[in-house]
């Protein structure tokens, strides 16, 4: 199976803890792969990471966890969260 369909089949989180490579603090998405999952364009998720609106790291270039980008998700949405 293709590795863009599997992400498609797991929450972001289950995608950095399921492939095995270590604890999941150490697992980032890179911009395109951001981009990619929200359906975005990589410079307006760069806009958006400059904008302080999506937490990122620079080591080499932007790296997003994929905790962060799950928040970045839950803060624009229209949909109340069920307790």
């Amino acid at each position: 199976m293709p590795e863009d369909a599997k992400r498609d089949e797991t929450s972001l989180t289950d995608h950095a803890t399921s492939n095995g490579s270590g604890p999941s603090e150490w697992q980032w998405l890179t911009v395109g792969e951001v981009a990619h999952t929200i359906g975005l364009t990589e410079e307006r998720v760069r806009q958006l990471i400059r904008e302080r609106k999506i937490k990122a790291t620079k080591i080499g270039g932007w790296l997003v966890r994929p905790s962060d980008l799950d928040a970045f998700i839950r803060s624009r949405t229209n949909i109340p969260e069920h307790s």
